[in-house]
């Protein structure tokens, strides 16, 4: 089955002219811990799908719905999964979901931040095609 797809429209696309040619949108950034509660999100996660610092404490599964069963980091905990790495690397499209409801594909990828007393998981999403309803 295949899901009917269209481009997000411009006006949500937070462009600036002066970056790369690629002008790519300002990436939807989501701090989390290492069992995957968001922790902190950035101006472009409100503006894009909604998401806004009202959201910390709860699981990143609700925004990205393919993480529900998987674990974010290594059994050492040490660096993000690393089959999330690969998605990441080959530029598989994750499904993405807007606090209204919206669904989009996205690009995702994760950084490790380390830290001396817990791991924590930097998440930049660049919503790329909007799911027609």
């Amino acid at each position: 089955m295949s899901i009917p797809l269209k481009e997000v429209p411009l006006d949500i696309h937070q462009r600036d002219q002066d970056q790369n040619p690629a002008h790519r949108i300002k990436a939807v950034t989501f701090l989390l811990s290492g069992d995957g509660m968001i922790r902190d999100v950035n101006e472009a996660a409100g503006n894009i799908l909604g998401y806004t610092a009202e959201y910390a404490g709860r699981h990143v599964s609700g925004i990205l719905p393919s993480l529900t069963d998987m674990d974010l980091l290594e059994e050492n905990g040490a660096r993000v999964n690393p089959y999330l790495r690969f998605l990441s690397h080959i530029g598989h499209n994750f499904k993405v979901i807007a606090v209204d409801g919206r669904q989009f594909a996205g690009e995702v990828y994760f950084s490790d931040l380390g830290n001396t007393d817990q791991h924590h998981i930097l998440v930049m999403i660049y919503p790329i095609w909007e799911v027609c309803q």
